[in-house]
């Protein structure tokens, strides 16, 4: 049976089934041995199909011989693991995201993944979160377990991108004066 998957997650059980028997026999009847399936495929593998193959049977009296039906050689499929970006700025009137204001999440087989390049663009300029769109990212994948492809991640077309209020600073002008008389007028600036 095909299975697809994500890169990164656990092989799931495997399962099949045996045809061809003639003359009303069975598995049961005709066969002795526990059906099994396997992959050569681990949850470190890369991006790619993998073959999924039968076996654990044995024919009663040399009646029938075995073979691996043409697809099972691309019976799993493992997917790239989906990414995701945010991105946090502080308020400066625009809408734009550059890459050091965005973050990347979701490295598996202990890899750490790191954004090279890409923008982002908030649907607002104002503080707040908001998904907002991404464009040309790019990823570098290091360490853990398995090959640290690219390849094997796939990054998302938009992220939840927040626009933090700036900070504004109230600075009072100094004043002088002299014990027992009248505060004078008070200012400053912001």
């Amino acid at each position: 049976n095909t299975v697809n998957q994500s890169y990164g997650t656990a092989i799931p059980s495997l399962s099949g089934a045996v045809a061809g028997f003639v003359g009303g026999e069975t598995q049961g009847s005709a066969t002795t041995g526990t059906l099994s399936f396997s992959t050569a495929a681990t949850q470190s593998s890369n991006v790619a199909s993998y073959a999924i193959n039968g076996s654990g049977l044995t024919a009663n009296n040399g009646n029938y011989t075995f073979v691996q039906v043409a697809g099972n050689a691309t019976a799993l499929t493992i997917n790239p693991a989906t990414l995701t970006v945010t991105g946090s700025k502080i308020y400066d009137t625009n809408t734009g995201f550059l890459v050091g204001q965005l973050a990347v999440a979701g490295g598996v087989n202990g890899q750490t993944v790191a954004l090279t390049g890409g923008t982002g663009t908030a649907a607002s300029a104002n503080a707040g979160t908001a998904s907002g769109t991404l464009s040309s990212l790019a990823i570098s994948v290091s360490g853990g377990s398995g090959s640290a492809l690219a390849s094997n991640y796939t990054l998302p077309s938009t992220g939840a991108l927040t626009i933090n209020p700036a900070t504004l600073t109230y600075t009072a002008n100094t004043v002088n004066q002299s014990y027992g008389t009248a505060i004078p007028s008070l200012s400053g600036a912001v």
